[in-house]
């Protein structure tokens, strides 16, 4: 960055400093810049980095659709869900052991897999359309595998849209991984799923900004409470059941 471009952008941070301080007060102003600081310098560059580090892995970072090679404008970047936030979902839920089975849609690198795995499930599966991060998402599990307590772990390269939900699965978990007719036509794969084996299956939202508008259209999707998240704005959890 310049450094007519840093000034200005600092310019702009402390007017938005007092804009804020004159409608909230000192107080709640000074818990923003705290909270600001911590999820942007200390949690991003600090936390995350240390996990990765102590698991032996590599899943951080940003990786646009076009750096993958992937054209459809519906299908997301990848972007990892945050440690701290995946286990403050999971406090929310109760995992059978050797009964449930779990699905990461848009796996990516292979950090839920990771987290997932650490609970006793019965089997762990990621579906992700990338084989590139298939790729590194597979090397960071052969890194992993003695650490986890679940080890039936799969991760399938496929078209989300494509992709049969197997009849036993009881846990989803998506990051916000597609939008639009992706979107739609995924959750269609869901129902169907219940259709051929009725069951409760417990879905996971990470960021559910493209979920919650169309949600209307999915009576069979019941809203049961949502998680506060540090890295972005909460986590949805649905009970699905036909």
């Amino acid at each position: 960055m310049t450094m007519p471009r840093l000034i200005k952008s600092l310019q702009s941070l402390v007017k938005k400093v007092i804009k804020h301080w004159q409608i909230e007060g000192l107080w709640k102003t000074f818990r923003v810049i705290v909270h600001v600081f911590y999820i942007r310098v200390f949690y991003t560059h600090g936390v995350e980095p240390f996990y990765d580090w102590c698991w032996g892995i590599q899943t951080r970072g940003i990786t646009t659709s076009e750096q993958l090679g992937l054209t459809d404008p519906q299908c997301i970047r990848y972007q990892p869900v945050s440690y701290g936030d995946f286990k403050r979902v999971m406090k929310h839920v109760k995992v059978r052991a050797g009964e449930d089975v779990f699905v990461d849609y848009g796996s990516g690198k292979g950090r839920v897999l990771i987290m997932a795995a650490r609970y006793p499930f019965r089997k762990v599966i990621g579906v992700e359309l990338s084989a590139e991060l298939n790729v590194i998402a597979q090397a960071n599990l052969e890194r992993t595998r003695k650490k986890l307590k679940c080890n039936n772990i799969e991760i399938i390269t496929s078209d989300a849209r494509q992709y049969s939900l197997p009849t036993d699965v009881t846990f989803i978990h998506m990051f916000n991984p597609f939008v639009g007719e992706v979107l739609v036509q995924v959750l269609q794969r869901v129902h169907d799923s219940l259709l051929a084996a009725p069951r409760k299956i417990t879905l996971l939202y990470t960021h559910p900004v493209n979920f919650e508008p169309i949600a209307p259209q999915f009576p069979w999707i019941v809203k049961q409470g949502e998680v506060i998240c540090y890295r972005v704005s909460k986590c949805a959890i649905y009970e699905c059941m036909v």
